[in-house]
């Protein structure tokens, strides 16, 4: 029936691809009643840069292989290029694209652009948290079983075909490119045991609870956050150990991490999300250096001893 039909404004660059967790929005929105998506290209007229590395019908084709696996809901991507300023960004929108009827988005950005307007707005749970930053990385690096974690495999075979890899890696050559902020948390279970995981993923091994901090979010919540992802147990912060900045402490990408000292709360303790299996250690060093840990959570571990011996003095 044509009064069922309900059209949502969905925006993204694409950088690369259209990942599980966008999918995931677009069948949040479903839910909600859309039926009908317009899929804005957002930067469409930017390319070959860092933030942008990929041409519009690039991106356009990378979503086409993404929404094919999306049932019961129709498709049309549409150009979208960046403005000198948000004003002129919001006529674009309103008066050069096909009308719809709300905005499906978790990005502050556009809600608050089209707050001002008439469009309802469908807004996401943001249920994982994976920066195109971080698929740009892993993808430069050559970590083929890391994107297809977060893309279908049509669009990771199709970055192989238009050798997307070493374009990233001559563009990151000429830019300017920031490391990117992680959180590792050190907490003992209610035995008072040290909490590890077990990595599922690569880099593999036993490592502490860690992952990205997402834009706009304090690194104190995403400690809390990846605890509970990782690990299943509620936490609250107790103290700030150290931050790790080496270039070479990890093996995929320039990551600077700040550790925190956990105190456990609350919850069973299980493997989850990233971690393989949960491995409970005694505090001390006796015990930590016959374990092989990844990165430099070994020499964390020994910032640790340290600060706990020095505050019982």
């Amino acid at each position: 029936m044509a009064d069922s039909k309900k059209v949502g404004l969905f925006i993204t660059r694409v950088q690369p691809g259209m990942h599980f967790w966008q999918i995931d929005g677009i069948e949040q929105a479903m839910e909600q009643g859309v039926t009908h998506f317009l899929i804005g290209i957002g930067s469409s007229n930017k390319e070959y840069t860092k933030e942008n590395p990929f041409l519009y019908d690039e991106r356009k084709k990378m979503l086409e292989l993404s929404c094919s696996h999306i049932k019961w809901a129709e498709f049309q991507i549409l150009f979208l290029p960046d403005f000198e300023n948000d004003e002129a960004w919001k006529n674009y929108v309103l008066n050069e694209l096909p009308d719809f009827d709300c905005v499906v988005t978790w990005n502050p950005w556009v809600r608050d652009i089209l707050a001002s307007t008439e469009k309802t707005l469908v807004w996401l749970k943001i249920r994982k948290n994976i920066k195109g930053t971080f698929l740009r990385d892993q993808l430069a690096l050559g970590r083929i079983d890391e994107l297809r974690k977060s893309l279908h495999p049509e669009v990771v075979e199709y970055l192989q075909e238009i050798d997307a890899a070493s374009r990233l890696r001559e563009i990151f050559k000429t830019e300017y490119q920031s490391p990117h902020l992680t959180v590792d948390v050190v907490f003992k279970d209610q035995d008072w045991d040290l909490v590890l995981i077990e990595r599922k993923n690569y880099p593999h091994g036993i490592a502490l609870p860690w992952w990205f901090v997402g834009y706009g979010e304090k690194p104190e919540d995403a400690a809390i956050r990846e605890v509970k992802e990782e690990t299943w147990a509620d936490i609250k912060i107790k103290s700030l150990i150290w931050v790790y900045g080496d270039v070479d402490r990890d093996p995929r990408a320039h990551l600077v991490t700040v550790v925190y000292e956990g105190e456990y709360v609350w919850w069973t303790i299980v493997a989850w999300d990233d971690a393989k299996a949960i491995k409970k250690v005694k505090a001390e060093k006796t015990e930590l250096d016959k374990i092989d840990f990844v990165a430099d959570h070994a020499e964390i571990l020994q910032k640790y001893l340290e600060n706990v011996k020095l505050n019982n003095l």
